[in-house]
């Protein structure tokens, strides 16, 4: 019989802290083999490939650490700090190639980051509206 999800999960946690502890030792080859392993009983959990890019970075290779970073946003790491680490990589790299995908992607946050500002200033406004006894007042409209 097979692990369930609960032991799974705490397997994988004490491996996370134990890689966290191996990567602020200085530890970086022994954190790598940990995270590949992790990598491997799980290949689409982004936080071990956002681990072994951030690992790789420091060591310098640069293209490893493109490749997990590009693995860790695919899997779900989709925030703005972890877009903006991958754009930080490619920079880095200097590649004609990375240098096209770092503007994409900056393009993309951009483009997101104003898409959710209408959206929380559009939220603001409708949570503005029922909070005047239930009556919609419209700040365009003349009365």
């Amino acid at each position: 019989k097979g692990l369930d999800e609960q032991q799974l999960n705490c397997i994988f946690a004490a491996m996370h802290s134990d890689l966290i502890q191996l990567e602020r030792q200085g530890d970086f080859d022994k954190a790598l083999k940990v995270a590949s392993e992790c990598i491997a009983m799980n290949p689409q959990a982004p936080e071990f490939y956002q681990i072994s890019a951030r690992i790789q970075s420091s060591q310098g290779n640069l293209e490893g650490a493109i490749w997990n970073m590009k693995k860790a946003v695919k899997f779900g790491h989709k925030e703005p700090q972890h877009k903006t680490f991958l754009v930080q990589l490619l920079l880095e790299s200097g590649r004609p190639k990375y240098l096209q995908d770092a503007r994409d992607l900056l393009n993309k946050l951009v483009n997101d980051q104003t898409a959710l500002g209408k959206l929380s200033s559009g939220q603001q406004m409708m949570d503005d509206d029922a909070a005047v006894g239930g009556i919609a007042v419209h700040r365009d409209e003349k009365m």
